[in-house]
C-alpha cells in the first residue's frame, strides 16, 4: 500500500500534505511488518496466534478479526508442530526468536 500512496498526487494545503505523508509512512511500516511475517513463513492467523503467544495482546483482542475457534486452534497446532508455541499456546524460545 505504501507504493500506491506514493503515486498519489500531493495535496496543496500543508495540513493535507502532512496527513498524506503520515499515511505514506504508516503504510510503509505496515508493508514492512507483512514482509517480515511472510519471511518468517507465518500465514495471517498464525501471525495473530504468535502475537498472542508472546504476550503482546490477549487472544480476546483478536476476536474481531473473524477467525473461528477451529481456525485459531489449527494455527496454534501448526505453530506447535514447528516448535514455535508450547502445549499451552505460549511462545517457545524459538517462537520468541
Amino acid at each position: 500500500l505504501a507504493a500506491a500512496h506514493a503515486e498519489l498526487p500531493w495535496a496543496g494545503e500543508p495540513h493535507l500534505v502532512l496527513w498524506q505523508a503520515a499515511t505514506l509512512l504508516r503504510e510503509h511500516r505496515g508493508d514492512g511488518h507483512l514482509a517480515a511475517l511472510l519471511g518468517a513463513g507465518l500465514d495471517p492467523v498464525e501471525a495473530l496466534v504468535s502475537f498472542a503467544a508472546v504476550g503482546a495482546a490477549p487472544e480476546a483482542v483478536f476476536a474481531s478479526r473473524g477467525w473461528s475457534a477451529g481456525e485459531w486452534a489449527a494455527a496454534r497446532e501448526r505453530l506447535a508442530g514447528r516448535g514455535l508455541v508450547d502445549a499451552d499456546g505460549g511462545a517457545t524460545p524459538a517462537g520468541r526468536e
